[in-house]
């Protein structure tokens, strides 16, 4: 608890999260493992053909 009391303090406060942002690194995360992309320079090699 200690080592997060920064973050949990801070939620409190602001009352946000980052959800949207954990959210956007899912669906990422999906199209690359789903689309059989084994490492992340492929993937971003394709991203800028495309």
């Amino acid at each position: 608890m200690r080592a997060r009391e920064g973050e949990i303090l801070n939620f409190h406060l602001t009352n946000g999260s980052n959800g949207r942002a954990e959210a956007q690194n899912l669906i990422t995360g999906k199209i690359r493992i789903g689309h059989g992309f084994r490492t992340f320079a492929n993937y971003a090699y394709d991203v800028g053909r495309g």
